[in-house]
């Protein structure tokens, strides 16, 4: 998977119009250590968060054809949600950041407790329960993840909207009230990784969840019209 990222450095110091894009493969951890053509060397932090960009690897795969990598990645985008949201909740009553990487160890390899974390607090947030997954989903993710089953594409368009469709209304209601907590969690690469890399840029990707996005802008797509949005962008790209 590639990313085109545009050079910093031909728009602030060659005053560059035009935007000057480099093809680079896509990291775990959101870290870019580019050179453009013009010989430009630079360090990009990726904005986006890994739910974020897992999402979009699940979009692309089933654009092309590959469900079972597609439901395999909109899954992992809902855990890391989960872990998003649990993250920014505590980040915004200032809790420790070392204290949190503390806990969320001892359930960073049991997925049944990472969601069961996420609903006591979200209960604890908002005064109500989060919407229960769905029985008919988490049983084709399990039947996808670990029995092998081949999904037909109806099957993984309909998951992919669901995931999106959950992870939307998860997301508006922890940007309403913990703004700041968000906002802590988004800029945490930064914090942690931009003293050994000295000077870097950082740049915000449209990605299909956006989570930068303006609130009268955020979680109002359809699955299918962001897949329509996706390849209108990939169109324009191949040219």
């Amino acid at each position: 998977m590639k990313l085109l990222i545009s050079c910093h450095k031909c728009l602030t110091e060659d005053k560059i119009n035009d935007l000057n894009f480099v093809e680079v493969e896509m990291c775990d951890d959101g870290i870019y250590k580019m050179k453009c053509d013009k010989g430009h060397e630079s360090t990009i932090f990726i904005q986006e968060q890994k739910f974020e960009i897992l999402f979009d690897l699940g979009a692309m795969a089933f654009m092309d054809g590959y469900y079972r990598e597609a439901v395999s990645s909109f899954a992992a985008s809902l855990e890391r949600f989960y872990e998003f949201f649990v993250e920014s909740v505590l980040a915004s009553k200032n809790i420790d950041h070392e204290q949190y990487l503390k806990t969320w160890k001892m359930v960073a390899t049991q997925s049944e407790r990472q969601i069961g974390g996420f609903y006591f607090l979200y209960l604890n947030e908002f005064g109500e329960s989060a919407d229960p997954a769905e029985k008919k989903q988490v049983e084709f993710r399990n039947n996808v993840i670990h029995k092998g089953y081949i999904p037909k594409r109806e099957e993984t368009l309909e998951y992919g909207g669901y995931v999106l469709k959950y992870i939307f209304n998860a997301a508006k209601k922890l940007r309403a009230r913990h703004k700041a907590g968000v906002e802590k969690t988004v800029n945490k690469k930064q914090l942690i990784n931009g003293p050994r890399h000295g000077a870097y840029s950082t740049v915000s990707i449209p990605t299909i969840i956006h989570m930068s996005a303006r609130d009268d802008e955020f979680g109002n797509k359809t699955f299918e019209e962001s897949l329509q949005r996706l390849t209108e962008f990939r169109e324009y790209f191949a040219k």
